[in-house]
């Protein structure tokens, strides 16, 4: 990509108005950096885009608020995907995928999500508490001066966090090895020896966490979301101790990882904003400004479907088994969807966000990662914090379809 490379060695920044290189390098840096310039010029111009590796991107709100019901498109890995289901005894990673919602259609998403969503609200019913808990003792126990979100608070007050909502020890090594190892399912596998390295991670946080369902459950003292799960397959016999393992795992991942980065992006915003953030430390709930701010820096930009049946969209023909990745990033910015829409207003009343998806494929852990991110935020500037370089640009992880910051220097009162 000559246009970004040129870019990210300074010679000039993105501009909405100049033509990306086109297939689109999902995972160039300064795309990575802002991709918002990219999507304007996206929307506007190829709003069904061609991505290196193969598939098309959707940029358009309509476009991508249509996918998430339209019958030609799927969530399940095409057959020529490692991940599909052909693949089940030979790639942990695939028989894990067959597991899990957001690569089920139906009929097989159905168990699946009911199961999760039953046990997960009983859970959150439970845990809401513990949740403001940990964010409030984390910053609390924070020492004065500067120190980093990401390492020194979000990330511990993730993992804390989840471990009590999933019912595991609160063992962060071991839980963050297997958070990061996971997020790695969503991205295109392109290195066979990376590939075997996140199936061997797989392999072993299976048997782990089966272990802990199997004697905890021996010794009465299952807690949190795994007893719940474990309640719900005394209903359904068949749900599996497998799914129950790989859908905690799934929860888990998603507390951890878009929490501990999406906490930066989020803070930057509101600190970006004095009104908003001196009515929060005078206690004004957070919530408005947590969902603005994941509509202008949603963590999970890009998610992917499968094509199921071939169709034209803007004059593009897309075939079955091709990927299309759906831009929730550029969705949540379309001003056809939101006037005004790279401008932070809390007071918005347009409903339009599709941060965590919409309709049978929204994310059922929603309602936790808002508590999370308001928990925390509500915490971080109550106690005083400021960001100790608001000029300088965040670093962002390589990790396709995700805009996760991965540091970001602050000083608490």
């Amino acid at each position: 990509m000559k246009i970004l490379s040129n870019l990210l060695r300074g010679k000039r920044k993105p501009d909405a108005r100049r033509p990306p290189e086109l297939p689109l390098d999902l995972l160039d840096p300064v795309f990575l950096a802002d991709p918002f310039p990219v999507y304007a010029w996206l929307r506007q111009q190829a709003p069904v885009a061609e991505v290196a590796g193969g598939g098309y991107l959707l940029c358009r709100h309509a476009d991508v608020t249509n996918a998430f019901t339209a019958k030609t498109l799927g969530n399940a890995p095409s057959r020529f995907s490692t991940l599909a289901a052909r693949n089940r005894t030979r790639y942990v990673a695939a028989d894990l995928a067959a597991h899990i919602p957001p690569f089920l259609d139906m009929p097989q998403h159905r168990l699946a999500r009911q199961a999760v969503s039953q046990a997960f609200f009983v859970a959150l019913r439970d845990g809401q508490h513990d949740v403001h808990r940990h964010a409030d003792a984390r910053v609390a126990g924070a020492a004065h001066g500067p120190c980093d979100l990401v390492a020194d608070i979000a990330r511990p007050f993730a993992l804390e966090a989840m471990a009590g909502f999933i019912g595991l020890a609160p063992d962060a090594a071991a839980l963050k090895r297997a958070t990061s190892a996971f997020f790695h399912l969503f991205a295109p596998i392109r290195d066979a020896g990376h590939f075997s390295e996140v199936n061997a991670a797989m392999s072993q946080i299976r048997v782990d966490l089966q272990q802990h369902l199997t004697q905890a459950r021996a010794d009465g003292a299952l807690t949190g979301f795994l007893k719940h799960l474990s309640d719900v397959q005394t209903r359904t016999p068949d749900f599996t101790d497998a799914q129950i393992v790989d859908n905690a795992l799934l929860v888990l991942a998603d507390g951890v990882e878009n929490i501990e980065a999406g906490a930066a992006s989020l803070l930057r915003v509101i600190l970006a904003h004095p009104d908003t953030g001196e009515a929060i430390a005078q206690g004004a709930p957070p919530k408005a400004a947590v969902r603005e701010a994941l509509r202008l820096e949603t963590p999970g930009q890009v998610i992917p479907r499968v094509c199921t049946a071939p169709f034209v969209l803007h004059g593009i023909e897309i075939r079955e088994g091709v990927p299309v990745f759906l831009a929730l990033g550029s969705a949540n910015r379309d001003p056809d969807a939101f006037p005004e829409a790279d401008l932070f207003d809390p007071t918005r009343e347009i409903d339009a966000r599709v941060t965590f998806g919409l309709g049978r494929h929204r994310c059922i852990g929603e309602p936790l990662a808002l508590l999370m991110f308001e928990s925390l935020i509500g915490a971080l500037i109550r106690r005083g914090v400021t960001e100790a370089a608001p000029q300088r640009a965040l670093s962002y992880a390589p990790r396709f379809g995700h805009r996760w910051p991965e540091a970001m220097p602050i000083i608490l009162a």
